[in-house]
């Protein structure tokens, strides 16, 4: 019973969250050293995958106590995928804001007449309407503020998730090497958190070895 207890699967939510907060943490530690690699070394080194699956796997080992099973593989796979396009974010967002600042410049520099010459006439207009429906602008801005931060979160976990695969997919034919790269990782943290298997051999005789028949 003592060994069996010992390599059981955790049960219950308490050891799976806090293998998850351990795991999420080994996941954003991992996908900051692969954000480096790429931004401060100017290097797309696929191989930090494999680092990011070997502390997300042992992280979320560590936090279900040394144990392991089938849902903290699943937690593993999910965290370490994630990681590895988590790292790519910044990235995206950093090419985004540049080709917004560009394009901005761009139109201002031919909008900057006419805005000026509409400006005040559209002060004079707004002034009214602004002061009647202020109190309802107010609550208006309250509602879609919260529902704009949701629906950003929800878009920036969806970016995430689908990162890895735009990379992959982007970049063929050298894409199928960094595909088999995050593949490795994936498995190296479903080995860690997987079960730990006991197998019994025997039986051995115990005692002396057979006597040898005398001359």
């Amino acid at each position: 019973m003592t060994v069996q207890a010992s390599i059981e699967t955790p049960r219950g939510w308490r050891p799976f969250l806090k293998a998850a907060v351990f795991g999420i943490g080994a996941a954003i530690a991992g996908a900051i050293v692969y954000y480096g690699v790429i931004a401060i070394a100017n290097l797309e080194i696929g191989i930090v995958a494999i680092l990011i699956g070997y502390m997300v796997g042992y992280m979320i080992r560590k936090g279900a106590g040394g144990k392991g099973g089938r849902r903290f593989q699943i937690l593993a796979i999910v965290l370490t995928y994630w990681s590895v396009g988590l790292a790519y974010t910044p990235l995206v967002f950093k090419d985004l804001d540049g080709k917004k600042t560009r394009a901005v410049t761009t139109a201002d520099s031919a909008r900057v007449a006419a805005d000026s010459a509409k400006a005040a006439t559209f002060a004079d207009s707004s002034v009214g309407k602004a002061a009647a429906t202020s109190e309802s602008g107010k609550a208006a801005k309250k509602s879609m503020t919260g529902r704009a931060f949701l629906i950003g979160v929800a878009a920036i976990l969806f970016l995430t998730f689908a990162l890895p695969l735009m990379a992959v997919f982007g970049s063929l034919p050298s894409g199928f090497l960094s595909a088999i790269i995050i593949l490795i990782g994936l498995r190296q943290a479903w080995r860690m958190t997987a079960a730990p298997a006991i197998k019994v051999t025997g039986p051995y005789a115990i005692g002396a070895g057979p006597k040898t028949a005398a001359a």
